[in-house]
This record gives structure tokens, sequence and C-alpha cells, in this order.
């Protein structure tokens, strides 16, 4: 039982990283075919439940017993420059831009000491109700993928603030991001993208609710 919420969130990882590496591919023949429609479809409906998993159960567990830490500050920035990123319609550079966000983010949460860890240890014997609460989070409603200059603003600035973050991480307390390659992208660059975001809203765009 006390691995249930590491294995279940880290399997998901996987899976949604698999889908992420089939748009990758597609993306650099550029010829996205019906699988990889399909593929980039569910990759975008699974990490916008993936995160609301994380910020409607396990972020509010997090606050209560701690308050807001740099670690969920971090992660929230990173959730709301992904979902920023799913609003318009999907090209390399928007899914190399996920993958570099997910390289240091999967990070955060899987490892030794990690969310999932933290998570597990702060719920005890009540881990299973609050499995109960992750398996009844539902699918997010997602809507057609739109672009706009206020979306493309709204990108650069969430961009900017999760990569400001990770520079001041290191002093704050959160591991630094790990560099390489991840599902086939180069993620050695970070995005460019200013300020800071509260931790208990997350500004989900329009076309990711």
């Amino acid at each position: 039982m006390a691995a249930d919420l590491h294995e279940f969130l880290s399997r998901d990882h996987e899976r949604l990283d698999a889908l992420l590496a089939t748009c990758l591919r597609a993306s650099d023949i550029e010829t996205p075919g019906e699988p990889e429609t399909e593929a980039y479809d569910q990759f975008r409906r699974g990490l916008l439940r993936h995160i609301a998993i994380e910020e409607r159960v396990l972020f509010p567990l997090l606050r209560a017993q701690r308050g807001i830490t740099p670690l969920e500050q971090q992660l929230h920035r990173d959730h709301a420059a992904i979902a920023a990123l799913l609003v318009p319609p999907p090209t390399g550079t928007e899914l190399r831009q996920i993958a570099s966000i997910l390289q240091s983010h999967n990070v955060l949460e899987e490892e030794r000491g990690g969310l999932y860890a933290v998570i597990e240890d702060l719920a005890g014997d009540d881990l299973a109700a609050l499995m109960a609460r992750v398996h009844a989070i539902p699918a997010v409603r997602v809507v057609p993928n739109v672009d706009s200059p206020i979306v493309r603003s709204s990108i650069e600035l969430l961009l900017r603030e999760a990569e400001e973050g990770r520079a001041a991480s290191s002093v704050h307390g959160v591991h630094p991001p790990r560099q390489g390659r991840q599902n086939g992208a180069d993620c050695s660059a970070a995005p460019a993208g200013a300020g800071s975001l509260a931790p208990t809203s997350i500004r989900w765009p329009r076309a990711a609710r």
C-alpha cells in the first residue's frame, strides 16, 4: 500500500512520455497522420487530468501539513506553463517545450524525498482514502485548440515564470533540473518566457479547461 501513489503516478508519467514521444516523432517528419492525432489527443487529455490530480488532491494535503513550499510553487508554475502550451494547435516547438519542462518536473515528483514520497508520508494510514480521491478525479473537459496573440503572450509569460523558478530553486531547496535528452528531443535548452505565480490557483487557459 505504501507505494500505491508513487507507483500509480509514476506509471502515468511513463504512459504520457510514450505518447509525447509518438507526437514528437510525427512532428519531426511533418506527417501527422491519424495515429499521431489520436496520440496527441490522449496525451493532452491525460496530462491535464494528471495535473488536476496533483492540484486538487496532492497539493491541498501538502499545503495543509507544511504550508506553501518551494516544491509546490515550482510544480505549480510548471503546470501553468504546460497547460498554456496545450492551448494552441500542436507543433514541434510546443511539444519540445513541454518535454523540456517535464524532464525536471517529473524528477521533482518521483525522486527520493520528492512530491510523491512526501505525500505518502503525510497521508500515512489514510493513503487508501487519498488514492480513492485520486481515482475519483474525472477526465478534464477540453475544447479545440486555438491560437491568438493573447495565447502566445500567456505562454511566454508562464514559461518565463517557470524557468525563473527553476533558476531560483537551487537557492531555495528545490533540486535543479537534470539536463540531457528525453522523449527524443534535446531538452538541454530551457524555454524562455516573468514574475511569480500564486500556488493556490492555477491559471488554466480557456482551451485547456
